[in-house]
C-alpha cells in the first residue's frame, strides 16, 4: 500500500489523480465514481486512466476527466491513442466513455455537489492544485506535486484541510528545488510564509512521500 501512486477520493464520487483508483478499490467502488480531477500528466498521477476507463467501457458507463488543457491532450496522445489502449473518448460513437473537460485555474466549477477551484502551483509542466468545497463549506486543497512558492498559490484560497506534498528529504533540498518538491524543511519554511500572511493554519496532511525515502522524511 505504501508504494501506489497518488489518488484520492472524495466521497466516494469525485477522484482528484489517477495514479492508484484501480489497484485500490473493487470494480463495485469504481462504478461510485463520476469525475476526476487531475493535476498534472505526470505518469504517477494518470496511470489508472486507461484501466478506468475500460472498465467503465464494460460497465457502460461514462466518466468525466476534468483537467488543463495540455493534460488532456497529453492523456490521449500518450495512454487513449489507440496504441497504448483504446480511444475511448470516441467510443462507443454514440456515448463516449470518457468526457473530457477544460479547466481554466482560478475559476470555480460546479462538479456534482462540488465547488472546485483549479490554483496553478510550480512544478514541472503546467499543474494545478484543487480546492473542494461541498455544499456545506467544508473545503479542502490539495496541492498536487509542488515546490517552494506554494505559500503564494495558497494565499488565493482558504481551505480547513491542507494536503501538500513533502516528497524528498532534508538532505536532497538541492535536488527538490531542482525538480519543484517540497522536503521538510521547505514546508517550514512555506507554512512560515503562509500563517504571516493569514494569521493561521489549516489541518495539514503531508502526501507523496518517497516511499524508498520514507523514515528520512519522516525524521
Amino acid at each position: 500500500k505504501t508504494t501506489r501512486c497518488i489518488s484520492f477520493l472524495i466521497n466516494d464520487t469525485l477522484a482528484i489523480d489517477c495514479g492508484a483508483i484501480t489497484s485500490s478499490l473493487t470494480l463495485s467502488e469504481q462504478k461510485n465514481i463520476s469525475s476526476v480531477l487531475v493535476t498534472h500528466s505526470h505518469f504517477d498521477h494518470i496511470k489508472d486512466i486507461p484501466l478506468l476507463a475500460l472498465n467503465f467501457f464494460r460497465m457502460k458507463k461514462s466518466i468525466n476527466i476534468y483537467a488543463l488543457p495540455d493534460v488532456n491532450s497529453a492523456i490521449v496522445k500518450y495512454l487513449l491513442n489507440g496504441y497504448v489502449y483504446p480511444e475511448l473518448y470516441q467510443l462507443p460513437q454514440d456515448k463516449p466513455t470518457v468526457k473530457f473537460h477544460r479547466i481554466i485555474p482560478l475559476r470555480e466549477y460546479k462538479i456534482g455537489k462540488y465547488s472546485v477551484n483549479a490554483v496553478p502551483v510550480r512544478h514541472h509542466g503546467n499543474t494545478v492544485g484543487y480546492q473542494v468545497r461541498d455544499f456545506e463549506g467544508k473545503t479542502i486543497f490539495y496541492t498536487s506535486d509542488t515546490g517552494i512558492g506554494i505559500s503564494e498559490a495558497l494565499k488565493q484560497i482558504s481551505c480547513q484541510l491542507l494536503f501538500i506534498e513533502t516528497t524528498l528529504p532534508n538532505a536532497r533540498g538541492d535536488y527538490a528545488q531542482q525538480t519543484a518538491h517540497l522536503t521538510p524543511k521547505l514546508l517550514l519554511n512555506e507554512l512560515k510564509l503562509l500563517r504571516k500572511s493569514k494569521g493561521e493554519l489549516p489541518r495539514i496532511v503531508v502526501v507523496h512521500i518517497d516511499p524508498f525515502l520514507k523514515k528520512q522524511v519522516e525524521k
